[in-house]
């Protein structure tokens, strides 16, 4: 994320005093537009990045959600599936207890 201490709003308020100021209004017009532009159009792109890394996080999840649900309604054991072993690979599985279900949740490796 960007320095906010690096742009300073009072120096270009746009109240009754910066009319009496040296500083002309559009010098003062053409700062926030840099600010605009330069920090705040930044920002908003790092944190859009960051949201859509949460809702490919929250598909995946919502994917192993409905995933178990199914595995709890089959009747027939052993159960065949195609797994999504990474970047769209998928590969052929043949469960044959789904007693347990173990779940990678994401611990940090070396």
């Amino acid at each position: 994320m960007s320095n906010y201490y690096d742009f300073n709003p009072e120096s270009v308020e746009m109240d009754n005093e910066a009319m009496d100021s040296s500083q002309p209004i559009s010098d003062k017009v053409l700062k926030y537009e840099e600010f605009v532009n330069e920090v705040l159009k930044n920002d908003l792109k790092h944190v859009l990045e960051e949201r859509d890394k949460i809702y490919d996080e929250i598909a995946e999840y919502m994917k192993l959600q409905t995933s178990i649900e199914r595995l709890k309604t089959v009747e027939t054991r052993p159960i065949k599936e195609m797994i999504d072993v990474g970047c769209n690979f998928y590969m052929q599985a043949e469960v044959k207890s789904t007693e347990f279900i173990y779940v990678d949740v994401g611990m940090a490796r070396p």
